[in-house]
């Protein structure tokens, strides 16, 4: 299991502290003061603050990269990672290194898979964390949803939603009324939907708004498990991926 920085980020306190900043793929990262701004060439980089740290940092895919996520974020805000720690909180712990922030870009076009569900699987349910154990994957997966490679399809595809109201978790056609959209729209759009339980995905990053769009496509088109109709080339370019 990765080890949690949340709790040490809000104990850190930033006042003369160090604060790496870090990219992972070809982008940049851009800061609301401009004095933290780091360059891909320059990077590691580095935020010394001396008072309160405050700071919006804003990532800048480079062409053909496309933004995937921060770790060690505080704040997230959309895009941005929001750090907002005063003065007065931090100097119990001057000095201190902070774990980096690193910003990961990836490339914009990898080879697609040769089936739409096939790149929902890969880049929603496996790239998200979906499928690791201790989610819905492993032995005991949550809600007996398991959304492992081989296995999602059945669990998902017109199956009851335990906790929906007499929805399916996918329901073909219907992507508005398919429990499990609802699910990750609520996370990506707070309070497009009214669910039970907790949005998802309950930890990591919501899903982008390209990401939302290509599942709903896919549901919208009728959910097929296998093959790639020419509507559903778009589903691949959502998810930021090849057509062959």
């Amino acid at each position: 299991m990765k080890p949690n920085y949340l709790p040490m980020l809000l104990l850190a306190c930033l006042v003369g502290c160090t604060h790496p900043i870090e990219i992972a793929g070809e982008g940049d990262i851009r800061s609301s003061s401009g004095q933290h701004d780091c360059l891909l060439e320059e990077q590691p980089c580095e935020a010394v603050a001396v008072g309160a740290y405050n700071e919006d940092y804003r990532p800048e895919p480079r062409s053909g990269f496309q933004f995937v996520g921060w770790q060690n974020c505080l704040s997230q805000q959309g895009e941005s990672c929001v750090f907002n720690v005063p003065a007065d909180a931090v100097f119990k712990n001057w000095g201190k290194t902070m774990p980096p922030l690193v910003a990961k870009f990836a490339p914009l076009c990898e080879a697609a898979p040769a089936a739409s569900f096939a790149a929902i699987q890969t880049v929603i349910f496996n790239g998200k964390g979906c499928s690791n154990n201790g989610c819905h994957g492993g032995s005991q997966p949550a809600n007996g949803m398991n959304l492992t490679t081989g296995k999602a399809y059945a669990a998902i595809v017109n199956a009851n939603a335990r906790a929906g109201g007499g929805l399916k978790r996918v329901l073909p056609t219907d992507a508005e009324n398919s429990f499990l959209y609802q699910k990750v729209a609520a996370r990506t759009n707070p309070g497009s939907f009214r669910i039970a339980g907790s949005p998802m995905p309950l930890t990591g990053t919501a899903l982008s708004a390209n990401q939302l769009a290509a599942l709903a496509l896919w549901i919208d088109a009728g959910a097929p498990e296998f093959g790639r109709a020419d509507e559903l080339n778009e589903v691949e370019r959502l998810l930021g991926l090849c057509n062959p």
